[in-house]
């Protein structure tokens, strides 16, 4: 059984996306942040540690419009690129503070919205481990069996 925290918060800003090589409209939105988050420690969760995180980490965002702040000025600010972006950054930060972000979802509207499984992405990444443990044991045999049969 998985137990955790779901959390929700918002970010209200403006951005306008390249589609065909061409910047779109400037347009308002109201993002919608909703995450899982497993607490590693075990121990009781101060809720007043995530809330600020997460606040302090929108809050150069927000009323603004992103496409003149980093990273978007440089990178697309599509719902995915957005979505893939804070994951990183909810993620490194909540690492900090004991908690392993599990499960992201970012909406730009009430009918629309992108999400991000991560345990799908630690179960790869603990796959591809195993997968490279395994290539390398077997290169290392291969090795010892052609210095045994050049040695005879």
């Amino acid at each position: 059984m998985i137990t955790g925290y779901h959390y929700k918060f918002y970010l209200n800003a403006n951005h306008a996306i390249y589609l065909n090589g061409q910047l779109g409209q400037t347009h308002p939105h109201t993002w919608e942040f909703s995450f899982e988050v497993i607490n590693e420690n075990k121990d009781f969760v101060l809720f007043n540690k995530v809330s600020p995180l997460i606040d302090e980490m929108l809050n150069k965002y927000q009323n603004q419009n992103i496409n003149n702040i980093e990273p978007f000025d440089k990178i697309n600010p599509t719902l995915e690129n957005i979505s893939e972006y804070f994951m990183k950054e909810f993620r490194r930060e909540l690492k900090k503070i004991g908690m392993t972000l599990i499960w992201i979802e970012v909406s730009e509207n009430a009918s629309i919205s992108y999400f991000i499984n991560v345990i799908d992405e630690k179960e790869e990444e603990k796959e591809n481990k195993k997968k490279k443990i395994i290539n390398e044991d077997m290169d290392s045999r291969i090795d010892d069996i052609i210095k045994l049969v050049t040695e005879k």
